[in-house]
């Protein structure tokens, strides 16, 4: 993404407000400029033309993607409001069938 980031900025003399900053003291942000529209929509559009092409990236730098999974159990809160401590809590959250 950094390289991405570069490109966007050397085309337009800066970067968007809601992108890391990778220079030391910072980098003007096409946000908040009196050419806001102008600088904005350049960014957004080299960031979206983005050529890989020159970058040296470890990986891909286009995108990354991760798996999930969502586990969901309905539980007792009065039994719940009862257990004594913390470790007690957890013990049967992790080992209640009848959670």
């Amino acid at each position: 993404m950094e390289c991405q980031l570069r490109q966007a900025y050397n085309a337009c003399g800066c970067i968007g407000w809601n992108y890391p900053q990778f220079e030391a003291g910072g980098m003007p942000l096409c946000f908040g400029t009196k050419t806001w529209s102008l600088s904005s929509k350049c960014f957004e559009e080299a960031m979206a033309n983005f050529d890989a092409g020159p970058c040296e990236c470890p990986r891909a730098c286009t995108g990354s993607s991760f798996s999930y999974s969502v586990t969901k159990k309905e539980f007792d809160l009065i039994k719940m409001c009862y257990l004594k401590n913390a470790t007690e809590l957890v013990s049967w959250l992790l080992n209640s069938s009848d959670v």
